[in-house]
């Protein structure tokens, strides 16, 4: 399949999509740059604040018009899937580790939790935890991300 994908937010995020890049590679499917020369766009997206939020609907919107199919992944996704599903975006709502297989129908290898570092060039991502030890009163991370 011919696939787009858009990252938002912090490095675990870039992590996470070179991830999902790199088991729909080794799955034969292959990158184009546009939605609109895509079977599915991935969107992997961000929800710290709420002008990010407002940009994260609209971007799946548009992204949801361009493409055949849609899935969303990230903070948002996971924490404020609903939002999405009110804005009348038809989309594939999904934790990230889920998405090479929902591309390929259960067919491509899911990557693992992070364990191996995701190289780009001699730059490398590789996660130490996942979630959140803080309690801040403004941030909707950790109800995506879970506590450390």
């Amino acid at each position: 399949a011919r696939y787009h994908i858009e990252t938002y937010g912090c490095t675990s995020n870039r992590g996470e999509s070179r991830a999902i890049e790199s088991a729909l590679r080794d799955a034969g499917h292959y990158r184009v740059d546009g939605p609109e020369e895509a079977d599915v766009a991935i969107m992997n997206t961000c929800t710290v604040v709420e002008k990010t939020e407002r940009n994260m609907l609209r971007r799946a919107k548009e992204l949801a018009a361009e493409t055949a199919d849609l899935i969303i992944t990230g903070c948002m996704a996971l924490a404020q899937g609903n939002d999405f599903r009110e804005e009348g975006i038809d989309a594939q709502i999904l934790p990230w580790d889920d998405v090479p297989a929902a591309v390929t129908n259960g067919e491509c290898p899911t990557p693992g939790p992070g364990v191996e570092p995701v190289l780009d060039g001699v730059v490398g991502i590789l996660p130490i935890a996942r979630g959140c030890m803080s309690n801040c009163s403004y941030c909707i991370t950790k109800f995506a991300t879970g506590r450390v």
